[in-house]
């Protein structure tokens, strides 16, 4: 395979990824993860980009829990959703592909460029 078209076929692969981020981008803002705490009385919604949406607190967390130990549990529930929230981010990422690597991978060891040599002259 010639340099250029190797190049070419560089070109289609990323234009073919930056569809698939696309998709990716588009479903990630629509998604959003739960945290719980305190055997369920006390949950966290976030977006996946780890933004809190809500939290809700059940009242019988309130009558259960004192003021230090529900505020521990809301801190809980908040860690618990951006974890969750981190998780579906990397998810989304293992799904876009480059040459068969997954961009989480291609930044982990650095793109392997040894095959796409110039022509010497």
């Amino acid at each position: 395979m010639s340099f250029g078209n190797q190049v070419e076929d560089l070109i289609a692969q990323t234009k073919q990824m930056m569809r698939q981020a696309e998709e990716v981008m588009r479903e990630l803002r629509e998604r959003s993860v739960e945290g719980v705490a305190a055997g369920g009385r006390v949950t966290a919604v976030a977006d996946v980009s780890g933004g809190l949406r809500e939290i809700h607190v059940h009242p019988r967390a309130v009558r259960l829990l004192d003021n230090r130990s529900l505020g521990d549990a809301i801190a809980a529930a908040v860690q618990d959703a951006e974890d969750n929230a981190a998780r579906a981010r990397d998810e989304a990422l293992d799904r876009l592909t480059l040459g068969g690597k997954s961009i989480r991978q291609i930044f982990a060891e650095g793109p392997d460029l040894s095959a796409m040599r110039p022509p010497t002259a």
